[in-house]
């Protein structure tokens, strides 16, 4: 009888850790210390101003198609190769904005998409959600210019229409931007959505989970990024974490069926319905932010310093050679 419950004390233990290893992907080397951001707060915190100043929610066609021609105009000042994707939803035109360096559009470097959904939920100022997604990808693109060659062949993305009324369904830019690379045979090593990048806290209890289990895991202080996958994606999830410690930012991870609260909740969902690897970057929401799609999502509640530690964490991945698959 003793042997038997030893046995089952075994299996309970190995069947904990193996979800254990399944949903948090622990890195067991300590990271280093981690190089200083080449990434302004400043520049992000007049971006976030300024976004969060306009009318960006799906009826303001005419506000977000100035935006979206805004976008080009400044990553092809950049010497970006850029494209507007126009498609059109119930009678009204939208955009997502695609750009890349031209020195790696002709390689055989592996495909990583980068985006960020640049309209809001209603007439918000979505501050958090999601002008820090997009300050944070035009300043990446900034910090990139000055490499001579990347090691990736990146298709950076301003997608339209992430929020209700047509989140999840085939009239989001993402679906639209994603069905165009699989209709074209294009192979994707990863795509990384930026969603939600720059509500931080120190206090204890800051940090919230749609399962109360998960705090005996993961800090309950809201003062790292998550990236949050699926179980297919375990292994490019690991790769990012591993290189992302690189910056001076704790950095956290979750792999979990779509069911859980938050796992599929961005642009990432449309490239995993196409079979494409695909990860969000966030703060974790509403998990976090209180102010998650009300209209005290401001500027001033968000951290610039730990949003340019994000980016300068997303830029150490994007200048490392990639991984073996």
């Amino acid at each position: 009888m003793k042997l038997y419950f030893a046995g089952f004390l075994v299996f309970i233990g190995l069947l904990v850790g193996g979800a254990y290893l399944l949903v948090v992907n622990p890195l067991w080397q300590t990271p280093p210390l981690g190089r200083l951001t080449e990434v302004s707060p400043q520049k992000l915190k007049t971006r976030v101003l300024e976004l969060s100043q306009r009318n960006r929610d799906f009826s303001n066609e005419i506000s977000l198609q100035t935006l979206a021609r805004e976008i080009e105009q400044e990553w092809k000042s950049l010497g970006l190769q850029t494209e507007l994707q126009p498609f059109v939803v119930d009678g009204r035109t939208y955009y997502n904005v695609i750009g890349q360096r031209p020195q790696e559009m002709s390689s055989q470097k592996p495909v990583v998409v980068v985006g960020a959904h640049y309209d809001t939920f209603e007439k918000l100022p979505g501050a958090d959600d999601n002008a820090s997604g997009v300050a944070g990808l035009m300043e990446l693109v900034q910090s990139l210019q000055t490499e001579a060659e990347l090691p990736f062949n990146i298709h950076f993305v301003a997608f339209c229409l992430e929020e209700p009324p047509y989140f999840r369904s085939e009239n989001m830019g993402s679906f639209q931007y994603a069905n165009f690379l699989h209709q074209r045979s294009i192979p994707v090593h990863l795509m990384i959505s930026l969603e939600m990048i720059g509500y931080f806290s120190d206090d204890v209890g800051s940090q919230q989970f749609p399962f109360r289990i998960l705090s005996a895991v993961y800090p309950t202080t809201g003062n790292f990024i998550a990236i949050v996958s699926n179980f297919e994606n375990w292994f490019v999830t690991r790769d990012l974490k591993d290189r992302m410690r690189q910056a001076r930012i704790p950095v956290h991870s979750i792999n979990a069926p779509s069911f859980v609260s938050g796992v599929d909740w961005s642009d990432h969902l449309n490239f995993w319905r196409f079979g494409y690897p695909a990860v969000m970057i966030t703060d974790t929401s509403l998990h976090r932010n209180p102010q998650y799609h009300t209209a005290l999502d401001l500027p001033e509640s968000l951290n610039y310093e730990k949003m340019a530690l994000v980016i300068e964490a997303l830029r150490q991945y994007l200048l490392a050679t990639p991984a073996a698959p």
